[in-house]
């Protein structure tokens, strides 16, 4: 599905020639340069040595984003806010909490 929009691009990181992480972004708005993260994740072996971080500075950079977004769960919502996302309560579903998270660099 990632493979047949152009507006959807994938990173992984690697140790030698293992995958170890992959974040996939959206591009929402070229205009605005706004993105949206699709999945993001680290293998559990490498939790917690910052590669989410990494590969969300990575693609910042790559596409001088000027605002990033993500949805996401009660699991993870305090690595986005660690990051520096601002959280909103999103939609309950079936007794889930979803969070809106938005990363502005500008503007």
């Amino acid at each position: 599905m990632y493979n047949q929009d152009d507006n959807i691009y994938t990173f992984g990181g690697f140790d030698k020639d293992r995958i170890i992480g992959f974040i996939v972004i959206k591009n929402i708005n070229r205009q605005r340069k706004t993105y949206e993260i699709i999945d993001i994740a680290v293998n559990k072996h490498y939790r917690k040595l910052g590669i989410a971080s990494k590969l969300i500075d990575y693609v910042i950079e790559k596409f001088d984003i000027v605002s990033l977004n993500a949805e996401t769960d009660e699991e993870a919502v305090g690595f986005y806010k660690k990051y520096g996302f601002n959280i909103k309560i999103g939609n309950k579903i079936e007794n889930t909490t979803r969070y809106e998270c938005e990363y502005r660099l500008r503007g």
